[in-house]
């Protein structure tokens, strides 16, 4: 699959989940949400695992720059990257398979 110049192929990041779209300098498509600080992206098929009520939100607290989940699931660092893998891991079993 070929995009123009420019364009970035987005996925789901649950792991197995093969959704995607063509990112053309916009917002994420209907029904996608995004976690900015941790590099997260969910398809509509798997955004329910951020609520409502949140669920499962990944989030950094300041100033200590520990992460965890709204379920209270501690994300090891030290990097948002690190958390954003640990909390990946922490959902795997809530998310149906793909």
């Amino acid at each position: 699959m070929s995009a123009p110049e420019g364009d970035l192929l987005c996925t789901c990041s649950i792991p197995g989940c093969e959704t995607s779209w063509w990112w053309t300098h916009g917002p994420p498509e209907a029904g996608w949400e995004r976690s900015p600080t941790f590099g997260l992206l969910l398809c509509a098929r798997h955004v329910w695992l951020w609520g409502p009520p949140p669920v499962h939100k990944p989030r950094l607290e300041r100033p200590s720059g520990a992460g965890a989940c709204s379920c209270g699931h501690p994300l090891p660092g030290p990097s948002t990257g690190a958390m954003a893998r640990g909390w990946i891991l922490h959902v795997q079993e809530e998310a149906p398979p793909s």
